[in-house]
């Protein structure tokens, strides 16, 4: 299949970020802590929308989409009465509301881990992908 224009539309759901609640610790959720959970939410959104855009999008081998040249980085934001509002956005600018976000998170009882985390897989499970790759590289008799 060949095409010579595609669309890339990035919708990010303010109401459905609303029905998520945040306790912490134990603790029932607060509007506060909420808030702040639904603003970093968004930020991480923004932010990997934007930064996908700025850096490039592969779909597949020999296939990445370009931005058009009439509108880098144009955003909208659909209020409450249907009637759009743009704005521009960088990825440096989307880094920064992330990192702000995170910040006022932590302040209302939320972590955010700074560093990476690195996740080693149990024994067992390491040996299950092990004789699953084994398995997956024998060649199965023919007609079976």
């Amino acid at each position: 299949m060949t095409i010579s224009y595609a669309c890339q539309t990035v919708v990010l759901s303010l109401p459905a970020l609303r029905r998520l609640h945040f306790p912490a610790a134990g603790q029932r959720p607060t509007t506060e802590r909420d808030q702040a959970a639904w603003t970093v939410l968004a930020a991480l959104g923004l932010c990997g929308a934007v930064l996908s855009i700025e850096q490039g999008c592969d779909l597949r081998s020999r296939c990445l989409l370009v931005p058009d040249a009439c509108a880098p980085g144009a955003w909208e934001f659909v209020k409450a009465d249907g009637k759009p509002e743009e704005f521009s956005l960088t990825g440096a600018e989307a880094c920064e509301v992330l990192r702000c976000a995170a910040t006022a998170a932590g302040q209302a009882g939320l972590s955010w881990l700074e560093q990476p985390l690195t996740l080693v897989p149990s024994a067992a499970l390491a040996e299950l992908v092990r004789r699953s790759r084994a398995l997956a590289m024998q060649v199965a008799p023919e007609g079976e």
